[in-house]
């Protein structure tokens, strides 16, 4: 449990330059957003009480799903602003330190890296390209180009009714197998695609199932304008099938940032 009246430092990013970001709100309301020097980098936060976001805390307001969806909203448009005016590392929502000591300790030892993905991002931003399903169209499309699918609807076509059942139980098990197995062969060959255009593609575990990847590519408000326009053509032919790449952004490197951390959440 936090000590009554414990604060604690709430950081949002790492930056190679000073963002000008008085007008911005912090993740609780009224929090401002102080720019912090640590050997040439810099560190976006905010000293805000530590109860709210101490899972042991009787105050705690974590499990409190609008307060929270207040709070991620308010960790991103932070973000949102700093890496659209310098390179920016954002942090997980919920990194915390007790002091600016510590978080010195913690940057002391990750320097080189943080200078090294910053140059990296540095004019970038990062887009999400998603693999999306419409299941009737793509069940469609299977019934057409799927021999075997093809053979057992000619099959049912010609039978009586007993044997018209089972044939469609079968069509559909045959169906889903045909339906993951294109679903997974056409990720494969995204997945080869965007390595070809991208240094290092990362895949976006996804609530949904959908298959996704996150890629650093130059700053654009527009998604034709993005590298991977380059993937039209393959889009194109996915089309037909009920299959469809998406392509948003841009948004600030989180998966990059992520994976350069190790994902680790902070609590110092």
């Amino acid at each position: 449990m936090s000590p009554p009246g414990e604060l604690a430092w709430y950081l949002y990013a790492i930056t190679a330059e000073a963002p000008d970001l008085v007008s911005v709100e912090g993740v609780l309301p009224g929090s401002t957003v102080d720019v912090l020097p640590h050997g040439g980098l810099f560190v976006l936060a905010s000293q805000v009480p530590r109860a709210p976001f101490d899972s042991s805390d009787p105050a705690n307001r974590t499990a409190e799903p609008d307060w929270m969806a207040d709070r991620v909203a308010a960790h991103h448009r932070v973000n949102v602003t700093a890496a659209r005016r310098v390179a920016a590392l954002p942090l997980v929502f919920g990194t915390m330190f007790s002091s600016l000591a510590l978080v010195d300790v913690w940057l002391a030892a990750r320097q080189s890296n943080l200078w090294d993905a910053l140059n990296k991002v540095k004019g970038h931003a990062e887009w999400l390209i998603s693999l999306v399903e419409d299941t009737a169209s793509h069940n469609a499309w299977l019934d057409g180009h799927d021999a075997e699918l093809i053979q057992l609807q000619a099959r049912m076509a010609a039978a009586g009714e007993g044997q018209g059942f089972l044939l469609a139980r079968k069509t559909d098990k045959v169906r889903n197998l045909a339906r993951t197995a294109h679903l997974q062969s056409v990720a494969e060959t995204t997945d080869r695609l965007l390595r070809d255009l991208y240094q290092n593609p990362i895949p976006e575990p996804r609530r949904d199932q959908r298959r996704a990847w996150s890629v650093l590519d130059r700053m654009s408000d527009e998604p034709a304008k993005s590298q991977a326009s380059q993937l039209t053509p393959w889009a194109d032919t996915l089309a037909s099938s009920g299959l469809s790449l998406q392509i948003s952004g841009p948004w600030p490197a989180y998966a990059f940032a992520r994976q350069m951390l190790s994902g680790e959440l902070v609590h110092g």
